[in-house]
């Protein structure tokens, strides 16, 4: 069975395909009318005056060709040069995110302190400091180790050798 996105991924493959066929085509038939119009009438009167009684004379027709013909170049150019940065930055995020790890576990000392013998003689629930030795940092574990000594039990190190 094939994903939403396989699907919707196939559907634009096929637009992009339209869309590179089609385009070449427009702008050269946009370029081939701006050519043409150039807002001077094809035929006139022997007085030189333009046939026709539009509200519009030749010129103006040909004015409002050219600005239209011309926004409507300058739109396809623009749309070819939005999707191709829209695919670019599309491409980008995918690279991105192919290569995100999740954030690795980072254990604290105060996180290895619980259920130890006297922590909460010598413990500190807000260690942050990253653990050195015996799962704990420098000053957690003399102090860990000043406290076992008073209480007549063996250093850490050599408790977990035994």
């Amino acid at each position: 069975m094939r994903s939403r996105t396989d699907v919707q991924l196939d559907a634009a493959i096929g637009l992009l395909e339209n869309y590179a066929r089609i385009l070449p085509t427009a702008l050269a038939h946009i370029d081939r009318e701006l050519h043409i119009v150039d807002g001077w009438p094809a035929t006139t009167m022997s007085d030189g005056m333009p046939r026709g009684s539009a509200a519009l004379t030749a010129v103006e027709r040909g004015a409002e060709a050219r600005v239209r013909l011309s926004g409507t170049r300058s739109t396809l150019i623009d749309d070819r040069d939005a999707i191709i940065a829209l695919i670019a930055s599309a491409l980008h995020v995918c690279r991105e995110a192919a290569g995100m790890r999740a954030p690795a576990v980072v254990v604290r000392c105060k996180d290895n302190q619980v259920g130890r013998d006297g922590v909460i003689e010598w413990g500190d629930p807000t260690c942050e400091e990253i653990p050195a030795k015996a799962g704990c940092c420098a000053a957690c574990y003399q102090r860990e180790r000043r406290w076992r000594l008073a209480h007549a039990l063996a250093p850490r190190e050599i408790e977990a050798v035994a």
